[in-house]
């Protein structure tokens, strides 16, 4: 009897999930979207995604559904219109349209790691709007306080990723979907904290893209910079990165630090030793003023997780990796390597 009993709630749990459950409306019918489904996003994030946009009351069991059935292997990355009238069995029918029923358009691709400055220009030698409007609408006070981004302007806040968009789309349209797109990740991977904290997280992910030319590293580069901000670990409190002195000098930024007007794309002594540069972590504790960059989905990940490390310092190794180093005599040793690698790679130049 009990082997019956088993069999029995097996087989009903069966013919809910695999029968009746595909058949049946995901969510609330007057619930519509557009979803983001990101190249390689799982059953779990795919699910969730859906969740936070309204479309589904039921994540975990869509997710399980999608993984168990198999469907999940039809669908492809792209933008899709859904409806919260729509059944799991017609969700999987329009993921899986190549590309997305709403990539027509202009394409747009923005790579990780890049500013609103070099935003602009992608986007103004795509025929779509030009740098100057582009920036316009990303640096508009009213816009930050309606996309509730604490900050003077965008910079962090747009997603990198390819887009599609009509060829009359606006600044402030093409602003408002990069930014949506950066929110749709945030909620979809369980990053988005308190308006503060996440800040301050993209901030540090977008420094650890500056950094980081290795995935892998990323959560360790992290772990590093959040050790660097704990007094209790580094007295001075200060990063010492590069990639935000260098953001000093972005055009963005008002007043212009005197060590700029010689500034040529290399940091010298007289960028690393200007105090009036606000984005100088050499001479200025914590974290700086805002982010230097748009993070990638990696960064973001190191940055709101960062690796649990005893590193306090990290140097350019090779292949684009990075020596780690607990103390200041070994962090040396490691720098000294560095340069050596640096001078021998000159005098073997062709």
């Amino acid at each position: 009897m009990g082997l019956l009993l088993v069999a029995v709630l097996v087989g009903a749990a069966w013919m809910e999930l695999f029968w009746r459950f595909p058949k049946r409306p995901l969510g609330n019918e007057g619930v519509a979207a557009e979803v983001v489904v990101a190249k390689g996003a799982g059953p779990v994030a795919i699910a969730q995604q859906l969740s936070a946009h309204g479309l589904t009351a039921a994540p975990q069991r869509l997710a399980w559904w999608l993984r168990l059935s198999g469907q999940y292997a039809r669908i492809r990355a792209g933008t899709y219109a859904l409806s919260g009238g729509m059944s799991p069995a017609e969700v999987v029918a329009v993921l899986s349209q190549a590309g997305g029923d709403r990539d027509r358009g202009v394409r747009v691709t923005l790579p990780e790691g890049k500013t609103l400055v070099d935003m602009g220009a992608i986007f103004e030698a795509a025929g779509l709007v030009s740098a100057a409007n582009f920036l316009a609408a990303a640096t508009d006070s009213a816009l930050m306080q309606q996309l509730d981004i604490p900050f003077a302007n965008a910079e962090g806040y747009l997603f990198p990723d390819t887009y599609f968009f009509k060829p009359d789309a606006t600044p402030v349209h093409i602003v408002t979907v990069l930014h949506q797109r950066l929110r749709d990740q945030l909620l979809a991977y369980g990053l988005l904290r308190s308006r503060g904290e996440t800040a301050q997280r993209i901030i540090l992910a977008s420094i650890v893209e500056g950094e980081a030319r290795v995935r892998d590293e990323a959560p360790l580069i992290a772990g590093v910079y959040q050790n660097r901000l704990n007094p209790a670990l580094f007295p001075l409190g200060r990063l010492q990165a590069d990639p935000t002195v260098a953001y000093g000098c972005n055009e963005l930024v008002r007043p212009r630090a005197p060590s700029c007007a010689t500034f040529k794309g290399m940091l010298g002594k007289l960028q690393l030793a200007d105090s009036a540069n606000p984005y100088n972590t050499y001479r200025h504790a914590g974290l700086p003023p805002g982010p230097i960059c748009a993070p990638s989905l990696p960064a973001l990940q190191a940055a709101f997780h960062p690796a649990d490390t005893p590193y306090l310092y990290f140097v350019a190794g090779e292949g684009g990796r990075h020596r780690f180093a607990q103390t200041l005599e070994a962090h040396n040793r490691n720098v000294q390597r560095y340069r050596e690698a640096q001078r021998a790679a000159r005098v073997n130049e062709p």
